[in-house]
């Protein structure tokens, strides 16, 4: 063999040698950043847990296309501990790009969007962007109408949700009529459901 192709051969060999390297303390250093985010989680240490757990989402972000479905377990570590550090209006940014990878690749009859929806409202609901929260109430209904049906219980209490933001804005009129569909879906579903009817009452008393 010549010893110009020998010399090629060693550089391919020692670049792909640097770039496992690379790769392996990559893989190493998110694992050391994993188990201390789970360490200040456990600890109830919540900024320091976001800060971890953020700079695992960027570091991931650069390695992989925007909707990667590998990013949702990153993505909703940031989210669970800002939430859970009662910051979840911060986290909306984060949700809306939870959504996009789930509605890419599971479809958008599927319960984990509907939960996503759910949780993008109650953020802006923090936020006082009414408008916003009942937009995204009312999709998460919607896909679950899909998957349980109108009348089931986890339907119907999304649907109530916007009955306690619209008396939150106001606005008697969508809190009236949510409230009269609630019932109306209760009713033809055939089964009792007595707490449902408290809270519903609740309600009506503020209507």
């Amino acid at each position: 063999m010549r010893p110009q192709i020998v010399s090629a051969i060693l550089l391919v060999f020692a670049a792909s040698t640097t770039a496992y390297c690379q790769s392996s303390d990559s893989q190493v250093d998110l694992s050391a950043l994993e188990h201390r985010g789970r360490e200040y989680s456990n600890k109830r240490q919540w900024a320091r847990a976001q800060s971890v757990y953020r700079t695992i989402l960027e570091k991931r972000r650069q390695t992989l296309p925007a909707l990667d479905p590998r990013l949702i377990g990153p993505l909703n570590d940031v989210i669970r501990v800002t939430c859970v550090d009662g910051k979840c209006a911060d986290t909306v940014p984060l949700l809306n790009d939870l959504l996009a990878i789930r509605l890419k690749h599971s479809g958008p009859w599927h319960a984990d969007v509907a939960t996503t929806y759910a949780l993008i409202a109650e953020a802006n609901e923090k936020m006082h962007r009414y408008p916003e929260a009942v937009k995204n109430f009312n999709q998460a209904a919607k896909v679950r109408d899909r998957i349980y049906g109108k009348s089931a219980s986890i339907s119907v209490q999304t649907r109530m949700n916007v009955i306690r933001i619209a008396l939150k804005n106001g606005d008697k009129a969508t809190a009236k009529a949510t409230l009269a569909e609630c019932r109306a879906l209760i009713r033809s579903g055939g089964k009792p459901q007595p707490e449902l009817d408290r809270v519903l009452s609740y309600y009506a008393s503020k209507i």
